[in-house]
Order: C-alpha cells, then sequence, then structure tokens
C-alpha cells in the first residue's frame, strides 16, 4: 500500500457526524436570526461554519469530524448576551442547545484589564483519579481571542494555569470526556472530575 492509498483509508475511517444546534431564550422559545459561529479547536483554531437562525431557532445541520469545537450564538445589534460553549464531535449525531439571555438595560461600564493571576487545575476521572495530559483550555466569559490559553495535565493530573478573567471559564477534555466550569474570582486550587 502506497502512502497517498494509506492516507486515504485512515480519513474514510473518519466519518463526520451530524450535529444541529438550536439557539433559545431562558424560556425555551426559538431565536430567529441569531449569528451561530463554529470554531474547529482541534489543533489550531479556524471556523467552520456560519449561519442564521431560522424561525425555529435552528441552523443548518453540519457534518464535522471528530474533534473539540466552539459553538457562539451572538447578536452584536441585538437584544441578547453572547453565548459561548465548547463541545466534542464523535462519530455519534449531537444536539446542541444554547440558552441567551436578554442584554441588561444599564450598567456597562469601561473594561480595566487587570493582571491575571495563576491557579492550578486538578483533574480527575470519574472515579477521582488523576488524569495525566488532559487537555486545559482557560478563556474569559467572550472567549476573547488574547485571553484564551492552553495546557496540559503533568503526571499527577495537575496544570498550572493563568485565569485570564473574572470569571474565567475552564474547558477540560480527553478524547471525547469534556468538563466545562465558570470559576468566580481569582482561586488558586480548581478541582475539574471528568464524566464517566
Amino acid at each position: 500500500m502506497n502512502l497517498l492509498a494509506g492516507i486515504l483509508l485512515i480519513v474514510s475511517l473518519i466519518s463526520p457526524a451530524g450535529v444541529t444546534v438550536k439557539v433559545q431564550d431562558a424560556s425555551g422559545a426559538p431565536l430567529r436570526n441569531e449569528l451561530v459561529i463554529i470554531q474547529d479547536l482541534s489543533g489550531r483554531q479556524h471556523e467552520v461554519a456560519r449561519a442564521l437562525t431560522n424561525d425555529q431557532g435552528d441552523v443548518p445541520q453540519l457534518q464535522l469530524n471528530p474533534g473539540l469545537y466552539r459553538a457562539i450564538a451572538t447578536a452584536p445589534y441585538g437584544l441578547w448576551e453572547t453565548e459561548i460553549r465548547e463541545f466534542v464531535v464523535t462519530d455519534q449525531p449531537a444536539n446542541i442547545v444554547l440558552l441567551v439571555r436578554p442584554l441588561p438595560t444599564s450598567g456597562f461600564g469601561d473594561v480595566v484589564p487587570v493582571r491575571a493571576s495563576r491557579a492550578e487545575v486538578h483533574v480527575t476521572d470519574a472515579n477521582g483519579v488523576p488524569v495525566a495530559e488532559a487537555n486545559v483550555l482557560v478563556r474569559d466569559k467572550n472567549a476573547t481571542l488574547s485571553s484564551e490559553a492552553s495546557f496540559a495535565t503533568n503526571q499527577a493530573g495537575v496544570a498550572n494555569v493563568l485565569l485570564p478573567g473574572d470569571p474565567t471559564v475552564v474547558v477540560v477534555y480527553v478524547g471525547s470526556k469534556l468538563a466545562t466550569r465558570t470559576v468566580d474570582g481569582k482561586p488558586s486550587s480548581i478541582t475539574i472530575q471528568l464524566p464517566k
């Protein structure tokens, strides 16, 4: 088997999965004309899809290869806050629902940058056993590109990370297992347990 045939065989074994994305408000009502952006976070970050929601709050179904992705629902000039969620695609269909909140009517102020603080992220499996080489992604609430950083846990299941904002979103993933946690304040230690 030559190299090209081997590459084609590997590509044919990785079958894309159907992913549906729906945007709703807190009551469960679908939102029309929300912009949904899907980013591929496996390897280098890049956008793979962009669409407006229809009357049912849906975008056209996507066929995505296995890996880590981010869904962003935003209405830059609308009445809703931006909602961001990371998700893992396997070889099974997935349904992603993004719940958005209305923008507050007042309280917008100047953003004052503060120095990021360090924290130890302890990653365990569902049984409490430390997980080595887990991927740890940290970002601010709005996934500002300059605030995002990736880390990996050591053999003791610990990653020394920078907390870029308050709150900070910590995303841990290993294979198809994903755990997301929002951390308020500047804790020195965070423990995240992966699902079964």
